[in-house]
């Protein structure tokens, strides 16, 4: 069933398009602050206990509402969990892919700044080489379904509903100060800590193995802060990024655009190696 409900969601999201449209999050932004304007005096709120709080509700519901439907019927399970995943998957990274490589085939350089402002996410950086766009690129594509997939297969849709909602609240918190920021970075960083490992063996399963291991074994930090160093240097090492080393603008924006491709077709591939190595555990009775 776990498998099945990732193949209908990711199914659903290829023939139906990018359904980011019901991807409506703003009853839990009202909630947030609802709660923040009755516990954020409380000397409790800043730090793990009020991020733990904010989680709590709606994952409970879901919760109670998944054990419910359990005893109910195996059927209305499978659609609850597949409709679960399909909301907790972010914005299609291959749609914003597609779109980005169109923009520059085109030369729409306001559709270019305009997808590379939503590609930047947590890199910061003012590297005009495009590195930065197609690390940020990885980085969206394990926030918004790599990561979202393990812990669906861990925890089921509590599971891919709660790293929805890390995300949500970490994007939120990311030009913020303060003990419940600091919570919320550190409860993402734990969130992402294996997803991101397994997430760098399947970019070296899915490109150049060689590389891709020797980038993250070059990762340095404390283990629980690097997460985002080893997708990043992973990535970049198994498509074999080099610097361009043409001062030709035509050729420079061929390469680039090439590079993007290979970025758009790493991703796929690493999923066909993830969804590949889920099917044969599905097959062994590993996974449910």
């Amino acid at each position: 069933m776990t498998l099945l409900s990732i193949l209908v969601g990711l199914g659903l999201e290829y023939f139906l398009g990018t359904l980011d449209r019901l991807r409506n999050f703003a009853w839990f932004d009202v909630y947030r602050n609802w709660l923040e304007s009755r516990c954020g005096k409380m000397q409790f709120w800043e730090g793990p206990a009020g991020v733990l709080l904010t989680l709590a509700a709606p994952l409970l519901v879901l919760a109670l509402i998944t054990n419910l439907l359990d005893g109910l019927s195996p059927v209305l399970s499978f659609i609850l969990a597949a409709v679960i995943f399909i909301y907790s998957v972010g914005s299609d990274v291959n749609s914003l892919l597609d779109d980005y490589i169109d923009a520059l085939v085109s030369g729409d350089e306001g559709s270019v700044r305009g997808i590379e402002q939503q590609l930047r996410g947590d890199i910061t950086s003012a590297d005009t080489t495009g590195l930065a766009i197609i690390q940020s690129a990885f980085l969206r594509a394990h926030d918004h379904l790599f990561g979202v997939i393990f812990w669906f297969i861990l925890l089921g849709p509590v599971g891919a509903l709660l790293f929805c909602l890390v995300v949500r609240l970490k994007d939120r918190c990311k030009d913020l100060r303060g003990a419940y920021a600091d919570a919320v970075r550190n409860l993402h960083g734990v969130l992402i800590w294996p997803p991101a490992r397994l997430l760098a063996l399947g970019f070296a399963l899915a490109g150049s193995l060689v590389d891709a291991l020797e980038g993250w074994r070059d990762v340095k930090g404390h283990t629980l802060d690097n997460s985002i160093a080893v997708i990043t240097a992973s990535a970049i090492g198994a498509m074999q990024f080099r610097s361009i080393d043409t001062t030709d603008e035509q050729a420079q924006k061929a390469e680039y655009l090439a590079r993007v491709q290979e970025v758009q077709a790493l991703i796929n591939r690493t999923l066909i190696v993830w969804l590949t190595i889920l099917g044969l555990m599905t097959l062994r009775g590993i996974l449910g």
